[in-house]
């Protein structure tokens, strides 16, 4: 079954409503230092970000199991085609937590799903 562009955008919108939370993306950069080095760290994006924190199921449980280090997961919904990648940080009630994989979608994308740890 395929979904017309109309379909899709009206699932997006009620994915939209339905992230109560706002959140920050920190982008991971590397920067030159003065003496010839670089320094890695998480500058954080303009503006905020629609999101939704919740429990991680049990298939990405599995399928991520060894890059979690026995961190407790989470899973953060964002809107959909947010750009975010596994170097990212995410900042959502008062938590940071680094980006540990994009859940990619089945077929069409109506959300964002990234699979998180907590920081610190």
């Amino acid at each position: 079954m395929a979904l017309s562009a109309g379909e899709l955008a009206s699932m997006q919108a009620t994915q939209r409503q339905l992230l109560p939370d706002v959140a920050t993306i920190s982008d991971f950069a590397v920067v030159a230092d003065d003496y010839g080095g670089v320094t890695e760290g998480w500058t954080a994006r303009a503006g905020t970000f629609p999101a939704r924190l919740g429990s991680v199921d049990d298939r990405a449980m599995t399928v991520f199991a060894g890059r979690l280090q026995g961190k407790a997961a989470h899973t953060v919904t964002l809107e959909a085609l947010t750009p975010i990648d596994e170097r990212d940080r995410i900042t959502l009630a008062g938590a940071t937590y680094a980006v540990v994989a994009v859940l990619a979608p089945a077929s069409w994308e109506s959300a964002r799903r990234v699979l998180v740890t907590q920081e610190g």
